[in-house]
């Protein structure tokens, strides 16, 4: 599951499948977000949205239970590979995507 506060970083950074989405708040203290499921990107349309496919990285589980995720080719401008290691795929991919569209 993406969080809130993920989607929110999508959103603002352009991600396309939330151009239009929007977020509001079902309480009256506007702590609680609310958005429509439709208008979260699935774990396909987040690897689409980087441009790549499954082959572009390697994936292993840690022993405790987070990807770690090295995608092949990239460069983090020190000359190392980018990766991550997160509890959700969806989270790794959406954190990808804005690091490579970043402005």
């Amino acid at each position: 599951m993406i969080s809130y506060e993920l989607i929110k970083q999508l959103k603002e950074a352009g991600f396309p499948k939330l151009n239009n989405a929007e977020i509001f708040f079902i309480d009256v203290d506007h702590t609680v977000p609310y958005f429509y499921i439709d208008d979260i990107p699935t774990l396909s349309e987040l690897i689409e949205a980087c441009g790549m496919s499954v082959q572009d990285c390697c994936i292993s589980k840690t022993e405790d239970g987070k990807f770690y995720v090295v995608f092949k080719g990239s460069d983090d401008g020190h000359g190392n590979e980018i990766d991550y290691c997160l509890p959700t795929l969806e989270e790794v991919f959406a954190y990808h995507w804005l690091e490579i569209n970043k402005v």
